[in-house]
């Protein structure tokens, strides 16, 4: 897996997409992912720091993870087919939570572009499979 982080948006003139562009941490490889407009605009905000439409949404699903006795780790974007992409949330167990959970991590299937916002919003490591 690479760690990648978020970078700069461009608009695809062709397809009226915007593309994402993720690189890798020493900058030698870059990922591309194409979103709507306007969901790249939502992810675009928080790249910039500047939304709060979505805030509560991104701490009800911290806190899921927490009362259920697991935290959020890491997001995980793989390429499933040429231009299909999945992302899954890595969940791992909250040591002293009590609860009891398996050792295993979890890990959550999701939909793309609201998992990227929510990286970003509350600063999980990206990864590409």
């Amino acid at each position: 897996m690479i760690k990648v982080i978020p970078g700069e948006f461009s608009f695809n003139e062709t397809d009226k997409s915007t593309d994402l562009v993720f690189s890798s941490n020493n900058a030698e490889k870059k990922f591309k992912l194409s979103f709507p407009l306007e969901t790249a605009q939502k992810i675009e905000l928080e790249i910039r720091g500047l939304s709060s439409d979505r805030c509560g949404d991104h701490h009800l699903v911290t806190a899921v993870a927490c009362a259920s006795g697991m935290r959020i780790t890491s997001l995980i974007l793989s390429m499933v087919k040429e231009g299909w992409i999945a992302a899954r949330l890595r969940l791992e167990p909250q040591t002293g939570s009590g609860f009891y959970v398996s050792s295993n991590p979890t890990y959550v299937s999701t939909d793309v572009a609201a998992a990227i916002a929510l990286a970003i919003h509350i600063s999980l490591p990206i990864f590409i499979d």
